[in-house]
């Protein structure tokens, strides 16, 4: 299929990108393609913000409405998804059945059974299937933590603290509709936590606030991995990685 007017004609051993969504994150990975010269940005979809950005790189915009045409487009070979958190499961299972390798920004998708279900799409198809929203992983100084854990260089942990707040309490991050804050944002402390200390042998205490100054507490307790896990799937929330 056919969408952008050959602007996706490039190099046969270039990887040719589309990104989904214009905001904040969509921004962020249409810049660092930039910076990949295995890779070239041909389209940006979807958003109000889409013209705007396609306009800075060079490359065509297309409206949300036909985002759908360019997960299928052969024109195409990889889309890095950056729309709203509802839509990251029906667009990463319609790219892979697509044959589209695919970059998603975190939350990998809204519930587990999502999240599942993009895995298999993947799978089936044998494309990459990646979130790529973690950037936690990839900073030196939280690589240098998990490798000084690894070789124990600081000894045997008791105790780690990982505190993440919003200013903006109105911030999008916090609707419903996005899985609230602890699945827009949170879900960074999380993975940090278990890919810093590999995901056994440690207790995670959280907590929730209806205020993000530290005011009104709304819970705070204990929690095993697996009873952060059974809390994402309870209230429909999403893993930012299959574990």
């Amino acid at each position: 299929m056919h969408v952008l007017s050959g602007a996706g004609v490039g190099m046969q051993d270039t990887l040719r990108c589309a990104v989904i969504g214009s905001g904040f994150a969509g921004s962020t990975f249409a810049e660092a393609i930039r910076y990949v010269p295995e890779a070239q940005l041909v389209v940006i979809a979807g958003g109000h913000q889409a013209a705007n950005l396609a306009a800075r790189h060079g490359v065509p915009a297309l409206p949300t409405a036909e985002v759908d045409p360019v997960l299928e487009s052969d024109e195409i070979d990889a889309v890095i998804i950056a729309s709203p958190n509802p839509m990251h499961a029906p667009q990463a299972i319609r790219a892979a059945q697509a044959g589209k390798h695919i970059l998603i920004e975190k939350p990998m998708g809204m519930t587990v059974a999502e999240c599942q279900a993009m895995i298999a799409a993947a799978r089936a198809a044998g494309v990459t299937l990646m979130p790529g929203g973690h950037m936690h992983r990839y900073r030196r100084t939280e690589t240098a933590v998990k490798f000084m854990l690894q070789r124990g260089t600081i000894g045997h942990v008791d105790m780690a603290s990982i505190t993440l707040t919003e200013p903006d309490e109105t911030t999008w991050l916090n609707t419903p509709a996005n899985g609230g804050y602890l699945l827009g944002s949170g879900v960074h402390c999380i993975d940090q936590a278990i890919q810093t200390h590999g995901g056994n042998g440690f207790a995670l205490e959280y907590g929730l606030t209806d205020m993000y100054w530290g005011i009104r507490l709304v819970r705070t307790a204990p929690v095993s991995r697996e009873m952060i896990l059974n809390y994402i799937a309870e209230h429909s929330l999403g893993l930012p990685r299959s574990y």
